[in-house]
């Protein structure tokens, strides 16, 4: 089936890409489709399935084995079909117990992939700021919105009524505990599991969030998908607050609804995209972290003592070979590097769009 749309290798373009130029099809497919989504108006292109991806990828190495030793080659292209499918092709002649075969194959990845994209372009989105005054939280919400193509609110007047699929942003610091080593998310914006769905079900009905919501409430803050199974004789609640609310708003009648949360330290760049510590490297990263200030401090006060040397041995040749200033120099370029492997180490730790997804969502 010919493709009506074309994606890849190049959005909007029929040139293929050759068989033997591929070493990554699943990276090149999710990073076109990522591009293609946001130019179609689709503020948060994660987390669509590609079910068909694994055959796509069997389908590359089939041909690429029986064009090994060989001269041919095969064009591969990717788009959406004239049914609305998403779909990768295969086009060539391959020699086959020696007579040339044609080749046209295609191979779905994604079946009303069309309608889906015109779906998720149409999606409301809402973002909430549960702590204003908050420079951090400002910005957060702030950039969230703009990424969403949306205002940001405040709690008391949020309007939820419009929404029926999309995104319900809360941004605000996440609060954390920890119990027999298990690091759990106690609160948001100081706010309980129970007190959030109150937020979004309770209060002015003409604002509620309608039973019939589709779409995710996203606990925009640290350590919201962060928790555990409880130990044997435990009385602690142990469960995530993301997973918490969830379960809250199925007893609510929101059973269409998806929860997601950061299960570490979270945090917001300029463009309104989400990252998150790894929950298995929170606590090197939070020593880390503590080091840094006290590294930060040593540079500075090496660097006094370096600048009050350099002062004090204004000529250049003899305080190049003066004991105290090479030691100095030397103790300060060594806190410098100590302090950028400190840090790298640190941010090794973060993962960008880490989140965990309560509920099943089919995009």
């Amino acid at each position: 089936m010919p493709l009506k749309t074309f994606l890849f290798p190049t959005i909007g373009s029929n040139k293929a890409k050759n068989l033997s130029e591929i070493n990554n099809i699943a990276a090149e497919l999710n990073t076109v489709l990522g591009k293609f989504c946001i130019e179609q108006g689709i503020a948060d292109p994660q987390g669509i399935k590609l079910p068909g991806l694994n055959d796509a990828l069997k389908s590359v190495k089939s041909y690429k084995d029986e064009v090994k030793g060989t001269k041919n080659e095969l064009a591969v292209r990717g788009g959406i079909n004239d049914k609305g499918h998403l779909a990768v092709t295969f086009n060539g002649i391959l020699p086959r117990k020696g007579k040339p075969v044609k080749i046209d194959d295609e191979v779905i990845i994604r079946k009303d992939f069309a309608p889906l994209v015109e779906q998720l372009r149409n999606e409301n989105h809402a973002v909430v700021n549960l702590q204003k005054g908050d420079e951090t939280i400002d910005r957060a919400a702030t950039n969230q919105a703009k990424k969403f193509g949306t205002t940001v609110e405040e709690p008391d007047d949020a309007d939820y009524s419009g929404i029926t699929t999309g995104n319900v942003i809360l941004a605000a610091h996440g609060s954390r505990t920890e119990v027999n080593g298990t690091i759990i998310g106690t609160k948001l914006g100081k706010r309980s599991p129970a007190e959030i769905v109150a937020l979004l079900t309770e209060g002015d009905k003409d604002k509620r969030l309608s039973r019939e919501f589709s779409g995710t409430v996203w606990l925009s803050g640290c350590f919201t998908a962060s928790g555990g199974i409880a130990p044997p004789g435990e009385n602690f609640d142990h469960e995530s607050f993301a997973r918490s609310v969830w379960e809250l708003l199925k007893s609510k009648g929101y059973k269409k609804a998806t929860v997601k949360g950061q299960p570490g330290i979270a945090r917001t760049d300029a463009e309104g995209n989400k990252s998150s510590v790894t929950p298995t490297g929170q606590k090197d990263y939070d020593k880390l972290k503590k080091l840094l200030p006290q590294l930060q401090t040593d540079i500075k006060k090496a660097a006094a003592e370096l600048a009050a040397l350099k002062k004090k041995y204004p000529d250049e040749e003899l305080l190049r070979t003066n004991p105290a200033y090479i030691k100095q120099l030397t103790l300060l370029n060594e806190l410098q590097k100590q302090a950028q492997q400190v840090n790298a180490e640190k941010e090794s730790h973060v993962i960008k769009a880490l989140v965990a997804t309560y509920g099943l969502k089919v995009r």
